[in-house]
């Protein structure tokens, strides 16, 4: 894979991996709120429930709010559990997303080292060919003299 395309990847993965951590922390924020939301409901039936009515009819009438304060604790319990799978799910997925970009990454990192393996190789091979052309100039230098001077 070309560097290029390698760096664009990484982009991705690093957005996919915020986008997914963003969705995390907005679900656990849900969650909280749906605990306090619950709590505040459960405190509101254990007020109703410390009262004592003084006749029938506001017997009758606290029946009904406890009912449905009973009903709304329910409902919160399950917002609750629908919050916490939610969590979960967004946990999967932010740990998905941050094994991809992992991935992605130590790639990048082999790719990189391995450009400047060959840029070592390379530079090995100028300084080779550079040594072993002065090398042939050296042993070419006697020769050359003796055409010059004739032979001699």
């Amino acid at each position: 894979m070309s560097s290029s395309r390698l760096h664009k990847v990484v982009r991705v993965r690093q957005l996919q991996e915020r986008v997914a951590r963003a969705a995390v922390l907005s679900r656990r924020q849900a969650a909280a709120q749906a605990v306090r939301r619950r709590s505040s409901a459960v405190r509101l039936v254990d007020e109703l429930a410390a009262e004592t009515p003084s006749d029938a009819p506001a017997l009758v009438a606290q029946r009904r709010r406890l009912d449905g304060g009973v009903r709304a604790v329910l409902a919160a319990g399950e917002d609750v559990g629908e919050a916490r799978r939610a969590v979960d799910g967004s946990l999967d997925a932010w740990m998905t997303a941050n094994r991809r970009l992992d991935g992605v990454q130590r790639l990048d990192e082999r790719r990189a080292a391995s450009e400047q393996v060959e840029l070592d190789r390379r530079a090995y091979a100028d300084v080779d060919d550079l040594t072993v052309s002065r090398w042939n100039r050296t042993r070419e230098a006697p020769a050359a003299r003796d055409v010059i001077d004739g032979g001699s």
